[in-house]
């Protein structure tokens, strides 16, 4: 009796687990989700050698002096945001503004090409195997980047992209739909290295 009771919890649980799994692995998608906006902050290199600490209450260590990756930097009065919308059909764009956008080492306005690079993980119910899948992360650049032109400092233009960024044939098949997840934005300058990213000022 007690072997027989025991079996019938194991063969209960293995189900339930298993209903479990199949719910925590559906595509989700949320009633509305077609805008992403984010406010730029100048991007810093990650600490990987400390040499010294933060002052209290946040006792952690740090690197000094820091040290910013890109050769460009934003004046007095700069600053901006990436803007993210779904537009209709297979569509979405992606604008950019940016003020006071300046050369690091001359401190002039700068004129040419800033580039908008996302990292994507892309889960979509567009999968070989039956059911759900979500892809490898792909990282900020090709193809999933957009040349912004700058003139006297103002970086500001916008790009409509096929379908969750600009791969061709695009990620998604007609009929099918998924989860874009935005996992990192990047403006990076004309070398390629992150000048702006996400983030808030704290003044």
């Amino acid at each position: 009796m007690d072997f027989r009771l025991r079996l019938t919890t194991l063969v209960t649980a293995t189900a339930l687990l298993a209903a479990v799994s199949t719910t925590l692995a559906a595509l989700n998608p949320p009633a509305k989700a077609k805008k992403l906006r984010v406010d730029l902050v100048r991007a810093y290199a990650e600490c990987l050698t400390p040499n010294t600490q933060h002052n209290p209450p946040l006792t952690i260590t740090a690197c000094s002096p820091a040290v910013a990756t890109s050769l460009l930097k934003l004046g007095p009065k700069g600053g901006g945001f990436v803007q993210v919308t779904v537009g209709k059909g297979p569509d979405i764009k992606l604008k950019l503004k940016v003020k006071d956008v300046r050369d690091a080492a001359t401190d002039a306005l700068y004129g040419s090409t800033v580039y908008v690079a996302a990292g994507i993980r892309l889960t979509s119910n567009d999968c070989m195997a039956p059911g759900d899948c979500t892809q490898i992360d792909l990282p900020p650049g090709t193809p999933n980047i957009v040349p912004i032109t700058c003139i006297a400092g103002v970086c500001k233009g916008s790009a409509t992209l096929n379908l969750t960024f600009p791969f061709t044939p695009p990620l998604i098949s007609s009929g099918k739909s998924g989860n874009a997840h935005v996992t990192e934005i990047q403006v990076q300058d004309s070398l390629g290295t992150p000048f702006l990213v996400p983030g808030v000022y704290i003044p």
